[in-house]
């Protein structure tokens, strides 16, 4: 009964922080200094019986989607869009925005989008200079024994994707049964090699496009014998389709345990590839401008992809928060499929979790992207 009571307590608690942020929210758009550092964006409204629905009007093809993003350090943003996503029954794609946001990424990327997102023949000539991160030093020649490893041409997105959905591997997606949802899409994005067979009612098992940093390799089979680790690893990766996109040229040593994955990686159902440096540093440097300081997670540098590539983005499993808040308050799981833990408001984490989903969330509220958060209805 305690128990009940705290609950009920904590319930009540949220509720008067809630309307308290209502309350608030026009505030922040035009106290000087405060969150927005630009003219509040153009809503209409459109009631119809006891619904009310929020609708984004379009901006102009000549306007900066990018721009009008709030500044990220404000204390409290998160808060007053999570209470958005809450209140908000319905939610409008704003195909004039989603485009707007394609061209700002084509033009501060140029072509890498298109011609750099692996290492193939085609963009690394034999004999090419990669260099690791920012130390002139730390560098890898693209002999010819390595040159044989890379595929002629990898093509991808070479028309506009209808329909996307992005899995990231917040514990959130459990008990979600999105599973159905998340394959009604045309392409599907997936984190880290997340996987796939044991929880596919909850996050589907459609796979085009799937990443795996080398650190998962060596951590999820560093235990085992040399042998038994390549015959499970090779077992396990058979789960996907289309690309394995693996970020392997951070060091000298993670680009050998990447080439020896290439060298006896015998699978038909997909194909292992290498992400291009440069590709990976553009994406960084688009986020930097908007005010995201720390190296990005490889959930927004997918959920980058997709807006670069579909008409229409769906997000699961994006939630960078311990609780969640609904009929009840309940512990989040970091990921849906393990039991590691993570301190989310750690400020030297290599990531900034929290900072990221507030850029989600205005997308979201923007119309250029659709953050599934709780069960899906079917």
């Amino acid at each position: 009964m305690v128990k009940g009571v705290a609950l009920r307590g904590m319930e009540q608690i949220w509720l008067a922080v809630l309307i308290f942020c209502l309350l608030l929210l026009g505030l922040y758009s035009y106290t000087e200094g405060g969150c927005r550092t630009f003219a509040p964006l153009p809503l209409r409204y459109s009631t119809t019986g006891d619904t009310t629905s929020l609708r984004i009007q379009p901006l102009s093809l000549n306007s900066s989607l990018t721009n009008q993003i709030w500044n990220l350090k404000m204390s409290g943003i998160e808060q007053i869009y999570l209470l958005q996503i809450f209140l908000r029954k319905e939610h409008f794609f704003n195909y004039t925005n989603v485009e707007i946001l394609k061209i700002e990424l084509r033009r501060k990327m140029g072509s890498f989008f298109k011609n750099r997102l692996v290492v193939d023949r085609q963009n690394t000539p034999r004999n090419y200079k990669f260099v690791f991160g920012s130390k002139a030093k730390s560098q890898v020649w693209i002999s010819g024994n390595i040159y044989k490893l890379l595929p002629n041409k990898v093509s991808f997105g070479e028309e506009d994707i209808p329909r996307c959905s992005v899995v990231g591997n917040g514990g959130l997606i459990l008990n979600s049964r999105c599973g159905k949802d998340i394959d009604k899409a045309d392409f599907v994005f997936r984190c880290n090699a997340a996987p796939i067979k044991a929880f596919a009612n909850d996050a589907g098992n459609k796979t085009n496009f799937t990443s795996i940093n080398p650190s998962v390799i060596r951590n999820r089979y560093r235990k085992l014998p040399m042998r038994e680790r390549r015959s499970r690893f090779l077992k396990d990766m058979k789960e996907y389709r289309g690309l394995v996109w693996a970020p392997c040229f951070t060091s000298a040593e993670i680009m050998r345990e990447c080439l020896n994955v290439v060298k006896t990686y015998k699978i038909s159902e997909n194909k292992f590839v290498l992400a291009y440096p440069s590709h990976l540093k553009k994406v960084q440097d688009f986020w930097i401008l908007c005010g995201l300081e720390k190296r990005i997670s490889t959930g927004l540098y997918l959920v980058t992809l997709a807006l670069s590539y579909c008409r229409e983005v769906h997000l699961f499993g994006f939630w960078p928060f311990s609780n969640m808040v609904d009929k009840t308050i309940k512990d989040v799981p970091y990921h849906y499929f393990d039991k590691v833990q993570y301190n989310f408001s750690d400020k030297s984490a290599t990531h900034d979790m929290q900072l990221e989903f507030s850029v989600l969330l205005q997308l979201h509220n923007l119309g250029v992207l659709k953050l599934h958060v709780g069960e899906c209805s079917h």
